[in-house]
């Protein structure tokens, strides 16, 4: 009878052992490691802005042209081009000086250790500038809407308005990152060197010279078709799903590999200024945790408007 009650005892044990692992499964659930991104915080769902809407250490930037007719509550209007541009060099769209982007963060109320949300309308492209911007002047918490105000209004989401009320900071760069940034001498001197690869992020038909580049902002042709010798193109929504939410680490990490681009080269991406660039850079360092990744800023606005440098046509590098 012992025997009975001892195995039935140890039974029971079994039973509620195991209905205590389905209920911790299903609480939280096992996630293998190769789901989540490097930075798990780099990019944000609807869901949990809203949650974290009247976070006083939260600031929202919204680059939408649309902002004034309605926008997320707690947000700031921040024009890309104006704001986030060298103003002696706008043709070509490169990064603002130091002090532009210090009088920017300044003036809509951002501290060394404020999370940064970044919005967009444009398929997260001017998100994942943003992105890069303020990872190269140094800010840490920087994160972006996934898919934007799209995805905003798909989940049902409402805008307000009101303008809120900024309390301006006295913001100061702390450190320049200048190694996510690279120049024309470096691109002419190494752009044939085995442990660098270069993404050109622009479409197929820019790449190949069946088009003319052109400066996205301002619509201007370079002299020049085709791209730099040796260039990988990968159209920069190549990493977004057909609704402008970002594929998964899975499927991103194998389109990159597939073509060569690999976590032990050094890969520097460019496009035609600058803008599209980002894109490359910010899903290889931010999403799949590539150690050695910069941008060429200064693009096919700069290489494709020289005539001491080669470019080459055709759908292959």
């Amino acid at each position: 009878m012992k025997n009975k009650f001892a195995i039935m005892g140890i039974a029971l044990i079994i039973i509620i052992s195991l209905g205590i692992g389905y209920v911790a499964f299903q609480q939280f659930p096992l996630k293998s490691p190769e789901n989540k991104y490097a930075n798990p915080n780099a990019l944000i769902n609807p869901d949990w802005l809203e949650d974290n809407l009247n976070d006083p250490n939260i600031r929202i930037i919204d680059f939408s042209y649309d902002y004034y007719d309605g926008h997320i509550k707690n947000s700031v209007f921040v024009d890309w081009i104006d704001d986030t541009t060298d103003p002696e060099d706008v043709e070509r769209y490169t990064i603002a000086k130091k002090e532009a982007i210090e009088n920017l963060l300044s003036r809509i109320g951002v501290t060394e250790d404020t999370t940064i949300i970044l919005v967009d309308d444009l398929q997260n492209r001017l998100s994942m500038r943003m992105f890069w911007v303020l990872k190269y002047y140094g800010h840490e918490d920087i994160r972006i809407l996934d898919g934007g105000r799209v995805a905003w209004e798909d989940s049902g989401m409402s805008y307000t308005d009101e303008i809120p009320e900024i309390i301006e900071t006295n913001y100061e760069v702390a450190k320049v990152n200048e190694q996510h940034r690279i120049k024309f001498d470096f691109i002419k001197n190494n752009f044939d060197n085995p442990d660098i690869v270069l993404i050109d992020n622009r479409g197929s038909a820019q790449y190949s010279g069946e088009k003319a580049g052109a400066v996205y902002n301002t619509g201007e042709k370079h002299k020049r078709k085709g791209h730099i010798p040796g260039a990988i193109n990968v159209p920069w929504n190549d990493n977004l799903n057909k609704d402008n939410i970002f594929k998964s680490y899975q499927e991103l990490l194998k389109e990159y590999e597939d073509k060569g681009i690999t976590k032990d080269k050094f890969v520097i991406t460019y496009c035609n200024e600058g803008l599209h660039a980002a894109a490359s850079w910010f899903v290889l360092s931010e999403l799949l945790g590539y150690p050695k990744v910069a941008v060429y800023d200064e693009s096919m606005a700069e290489w494709a408007n020289r005539d001491d440098v080669p470019m080459t046509m055709g759908p292959n590098p």
